[in-house]
């Protein structure tokens, strides 16, 4: 019984997303659902996300891994090692387990915590890693460190230096993307909200070198279309405007005139 509602609801969201225009997105798993995926508990298992997608799954250690758009795990089982590339949310049930950025960078998340760890590749001044934990225990490790524990809330960043920063309260910005939007309330700045779009849509960021880090409130549905979302950007920001061409961001300061910096992303 289950299933067949379960198919027949998967048949009425498939078509409700043909029919408005996004025969060519991902299914979205909700954050309720967990899909089970046959694994070896001895054996690597390796999973990916395309673009514009997201899954949630379930690991053979009943680790419950949201990953983001544009990223990829391998899990060790009898090492209890996950390597990262992207962005996942991960919900620790039993043992701990090592979210593995590079060979110097590490978190270590404990039983009964959800941890947020960002690690995308794709732009050159991307941090090594961005763990934020839920709730729970987690310890970043990089470097020569022995490593830097964490309280709920705290968000660590590491940078191509090892340099450690530390911020309060970012736990529900952390995870926003889990909830299929992109909802800041001033807590990021343009050029991370443009990383994001960027890395939902699979495009490249051109935008001014005199960009200020400023802070804005912004909010847009991950199914919007991305002539909606560019529109969006551009109520929202003073003395920017956006537009899309060539599979690029382009971000144009309006006044002065802009020396433009593009950030290069190795879709590779």
């Amino acid at each position: 019984m289950t299933s067949t509602f379960q198919r027949l609801m998967l048949f009425v969201v498939t078509f409700l997303f043909i029919h408005n225009g996004y025969s060519n997105r991902c299914l979205i798993y909700f954050a309720e659902h967990c899909k089970e995926v046959k694994q070896d508990t001895k054996l690597p298992y390796t999973d990916s996300v395309e673009y514009g997608c997201q899954r949630r799954f379930r690991l053979s250690n009943n680790t419950v891994v949201f990953l983001n758009s544009g990223s990829s795990i391998q899990f060790q089982p009898e090492k209890k090692i996950i390597e990262l590339s992207g962005e996942g949310l991960f919900e620790i049930t039993e043992d701990s387990n090592i979210i593995k950025v590079n060979d110097r960078v590490e978190v270590i998340s404990y039983a009964g915590s959800r941890v947020n760890v960002t690690a995308y590749k794709d732009f050159s001044d991307e941090p090594l890693v961005i763990a934020t934990l839920i709730e729970g225990r987690m310890r970043v490790r990089f470097g020569d460190t022995l490593g830097y524990f964490s309280v709920p809330g705290q968000q660590l960043s590491v940078d191509k230096n090892f340099q450690l920063i530390i911020e309060r309260n970012q736990a529900a910005d952390a995870i926003v993307w889990t909830q299929g939007t992109f909802n800041y309330n001033g807590m990021k700045t343009y050029r991370e909200i443009f990383k994001r779009i960027c890395r939902w849509y699979n495009l490249e960021l051109e935008y001014p070198s005199t960009i200020r880090p400023l802070n804005i409130k912004f909010a847009s549905e991950f199914n919007d279309s991305l002539s909606q979302i560019i529109d969006n950007i551009n109520d929202a920001t003073h003395g920017f405007q956006c537009r899309v061409k060539d599979k690029k961001l382009i971000v144009t300061k309006v006044y002065p005139e802009p020396q433009f910096k593009s950030l290069k992303c190795d879709k590779g």
